[in-house]
């Protein structure tokens, strides 16, 4: 119904929906007008996209999916300018010795992490995330179909993520994830 650009259909699932994305916007983002943006995305998207509806198996873990990557988009968005931010003002209180030291922790528990990965999954990140590689040229480079760097670069987060989260609390995990996507 939803394909057929029903509205009332829409509205159910957007009142259905709302408060759980909202939720995990907030807690992930920590900033209400973000997350706030991040719900009116996902709803947008998914009624300009609705003549794909009944492709969508699980409705849930769809939304689900386009919230994450809209919250890791805005996530990776503001880190990309707080890094601009201190290449054109070096000055700022960013550059603290604490904060330094700070970031040096995080960057050795992220090259740890790195290195536990099982080869490929390691070469995969490398080549993405550290060398700026599309994943077609990685798979070309590694050999491997793009749905194989796809899917090993997916376990190489996830594995990332655990182990950061085993090493420090939440709020520098958080900080962490930013640098790795």
């Amino acid at each position: 119904m939803l394909a057929g650009g029903e509205e009332t259909v829409f509205s159910y699932i957007f009142e259905r929906y709302r408060d759980p994305i909202y939720s995990t916007a907030l807690h992930l983002s920590g900033s209400a007008l973000l997350a706030e943006e991040i719900v009116q995305d996902v709803f947008l998207d998914l009624w300009l996209q609705r003549r794909n509806a009944p492709a969508i198996t699980y409705l849930a873990a769809y939304l689900n999916r386009m919230a994450g990557n809209k919250i890791y988009d805005a996530l990776k968005q503001r880190q990309r300018q707080r890094d601009l931010q201190q290449t054109i003002d070096p000055e700022t209180e960013h550059h603290t010795p604490a904060i330094l030291l700070e970031n040096k922790d995080y960057d050795a528990i992220l090259a740890r992490a790195i290195a536990r990965l099982p080869e490929k999954q390691r070469l995969t990140y490398q080549l993405i995330k550290q060398q700026g590689l599309s994943r077609k040229a990685a798979a070309l480079e590694l050999g491997v179909s793009p749905e194989t760097v796809k899917y090993n670069l997916e376990q190489s987060l996830r594995s990332i993520r655990a182990y950061c989260l085993t090493q420090v609390n939440v709020s520098l995990t958080i900080l962490i994830v930013l640098k790795v996507l």
